[in-house]
């Protein structure tokens, strides 16, 4: 026989069941063991990493050699080259100190040998280069004769005009200038009014004599 429920008594509802923490847990233990394994990877691929670059001590940038990644030793500087003196120079008002690198002094570019002048061309010249080259060495060594600035760059014009050959200028080429043309330069030079000098003065700024 069927239980008869009190008038105005509300029906009684079964409490509700508890989780089950076990059963949470074996749901999910295949999804924290793959973070897990996920996470130490990825900290073994960083400990690996830093171990394939390692800092460079102060003996090996000394020597210059440092390693790559492929373990090959890689030379900062080349082999047999001369390296530029540097001075330090520390007497600065605010007490740091200055690096300076010492510049390489320039190989011999002119010679006179008998009455030809022999210039090497340096990169970036072209014949005016060369004919200021000649003209000045000449009138130190072979000449007495005192030009002003105006003259001398009328005469390194007219030097670089009159060389009976041209051909395009590479790094190292050397042009000859004769005796005869040079000091046929100095004459006509010489010979310059003092309204042609006042014209030229305009250029005497820009040209390195």
């Amino acid at each position: 026989m069927s239980e008869n429920n009190t008038p105005g008594q509300q029906p009684h509802q079964p409490s509700p069941t508890p989780p089950d923490n076990d059963s949470f847990w074996s749901r999910h233990a295949k999804l924290f063991i793959r973070l897990i394994i996920i996470a130490i990877i990825i900290i073994g691929a960083a400990i690996y990493s830093n171990g394939r670059n390692p800092k460079v001590d102060d003996a090996k940038l000394a020597t210059g050699d440092v390693m790559t990644d492929d373990g090959e030793a890689a030379a900062t500087t080349a082999p047999d080259e001369e390296q530029p003196v540097i001075n330090v120079k520390d007497d600065t008002d605010d007490g740091t100190k200055v690096v300076v690198a010492q510049e390489e002094q320039p190989e011999d570019t002119v010679a006179v040998s008998g009455n030809v002048v022999t210039t090497v061309v340096q990169p970036g010249e072209g014949y005016t280069h060369q004919a200021r080259k000649a003209l000045a060495e000449y009138l130190k060594s072979k000449s007495s004769v005192s030009l002003n600035a105006e003259q001398k760059i009328f005469a390194e014009d007219y030097l670089q005009k009159n060389l009976s050959e041209k051909h395009r200028l590479y790094s190292g080429d050397e042009v000859s200038f004769s005796q005869e043309s040079v000091e046929a330069s100095i004459d006509a030079a010489l010979g310059l009014t003092s309204s042609q000098i006042q014209n030229l003065s305009k250029y005497v700024s820009s040209v390195p004599l």
